[in-house]
């Protein structure tokens, strides 16, 4: 089967999130599987299009957008992967210092015409190449606009209009909502503008337009599927959702095995399995050092790698922080994020020096090392479409402790409710109170060390691969194909 990706992230080409790690994962593990998969992305500057690396089509693509000409190069990657990657070269909209905003200046005011120009050109590039796919699948809002000229009002790509299109949905709360006064960047007539379409209070929404026109819509966890269809995580979608529920799936996602293996990770200083975990020590003693840690040893260390949203519950961890602190614990968090947020660990490391240590900044390597080094990995979100972060420290023996919501719920299992099964803990409200009544539990079974030693490996041992996820998509694409 042939399937094109068209996504807005990649790892390691550009990556911001999860959603980087969830697109090449999947593209991986189905090629792997025997399926020619070819990937679309941006050309942004983190791609680095040299010649060394990519070859240059002979072909430039043009085309019209609000009567602007647009002008794409496109971009293959020449280094050996089991699918391809074409990169769509648009210098004006993404040669720039970075992939959604401007370190400085913050997001980018030109959104809709970016990507709605993305997607033109990454269909008009699988026309030029005649690589005309089974099945099309759309990554978030970013990949939607595909909809408009496939689905909609169709005749710009007439080799594409009869591929079957699936659209997945990372992240519900983003959805690529725009002013009305944009309407012409997607070379629609204005009878599309309407409440079974584009239309959405007033604005633009491009996710609610390929929710309707899409063959499958998938979620990225099968809790996230059903949480999306209740008012308090629906973000305005909630009804709609309710009526496309025959085609929605929530499918969890996967995690690269290969990447994220703690008896070959590079960037470990010692490597480890669940026979012999004495790397793992030797992995907390290095981060420990390294980032100037005073904690004991012996004392649990809580990690965090996330962006610093409300969403992942970050005011949460620093009203807990002093509790932490004087439980003999330690803390290192990396990540960046909303200003309050970021100030508010840079405090807490001058409040206790010594015990809680930020990274303000993504360090890949400083990740792989906090998922291996700590004991106890902390995620409190709000709401999580699926986390990966949780599946990486099962894997590393870290335990999670986490909020009951969406892939967390899928992946964790509560050992208090599960003795037998259990690989981590979690809780229900969103209240700093029932996260530290929950860290409470897990250092009182952090100190019995054969309970503990049962918890890691039962972590370890769990199956998160890609190919488990590969195989599900396989099936939806199989049955949208034949209907």
């Amino acid at each position: 089967m042939r399937i094109a990706h068209i996504t807005a992230e990649a790892f390691p080409w550009a990556k911001v999130g999860g959603l980087a790690d969830a697109v090449t994962g999947l593209a991986r593990a189905l090629a792997q599987a025997g399926h020619e998969v070819t990937l679309l992305l941006p050309g942004y500057r983190s791609v680095s299009l040299t010649p060394d690396s990519f070859d240059r089509w002979p072909e430039v693509l043009y085309d019209h957008l609000a009567f602007q000409p647009v002008r794409a190069f496109v971009w293959g990657l020449r280094e050996a992967q089991p699918f391809h990657l074409w990169v769509i070269d648009i210098p004006e909209y993404f040669d720039r210092s970075g992939i959604y905003a401007d370190p400085q200046r913050g997001e980018y005011w030109d959104d809709m015409a970016r990507y709605v120009a993305f997607v033109r050109m990454a269909l008009r590039a699988l026309e030029t190449r005649r690589w005309i796919p089974d099945v099309l699948h759309l990554h978030d809002w970013h990949a939607a606009p595909a909809v408009a000229w496939l689905r909609y009002d169709t005749g710009a790509f007439p080799t594409l209009e009869t591929v079957s299109i699936v659209l997945t949905v990372h992240n519900l709360a983003y959805q690529g909502v725009f002013l009305r006064d944009l309407w012409p960047w997607l070379n629609l007539s204005e009878q599309f503008l309407h409440p079974e379409a584009f239309e959405f209070y007033g604005r633009v929404n491009l996710l609610k337009a390929a929710l309707l026109a899409a063959d499958a819509v998938t979620t990225v966890s099968p809790s996230y599927a059903e949480e999306i269809q209740r008012p308090e995580y629906g973000h305005g979608l909630d009804g709609l959702l309710r009526h496309l529920r025959s085609k929605l799936v929530g499918i969890l996602n996967g995690i690269d095995t290969d990447v994220w293996d703690p008896a070959r990770d590079p960037y470990l200083p010692a490597h480890y399995d669940v026979q012999d975990l004495a790397g793992k020590r030797v992995c907390k003693a290095y981060l420990l050092q390294t980032l100037g840690l005073t904690v004991p040893a012996e004392a649990p260390l809580c990690g965090m790698v996330s962006r610093l949203t409300y969403q992942k519950g970050i005011d949460l961890l620093l009203e807990a922080i002093p509790w932490i602190v004087d439980q003999g614990a330690g803390l290192v968090v990396q990540g960046t994020g909303e200003a309050a947020y970021e100030d508010g660990f840079r405090r807490a490391v001058r409040l206790f020096p010594g015990r809680v240590v930020y990274v303000d900044r993504y360090d890949e390597a400083m990740a792989h090392q906090i998922e291996a080094g700590c004991d106890i990995y902390l995620m409190p979100s709000r709401f999580e479409p699926c986390g990966l972060n949780q599946m990486y420290s099962l894997r590393y023996g870290t335990v999670p402790v986490v909020r009951a919501v969406g892939g967390l719920r899928d992946t964790v299992i509560d050992v208090r409710e599960a003795p037998q099964i259990g690989t981590g803990f979690r809780f229900e409200p969103p209240t700093t109170e029932a996260l530290v009544a929950t860290l409470q539990d897990a250092f009182d079974f952090y100190k019995i060390p054969d309970l503990w030693h049962t918890l890691i490996l039962r972590g370890m041992a769990q199956d998160f691969s890609w190919r488990r996820a590969a195989r599900r998509y396989t099936d939806l694409y199989e049955r949208i194909v034949r209907r």
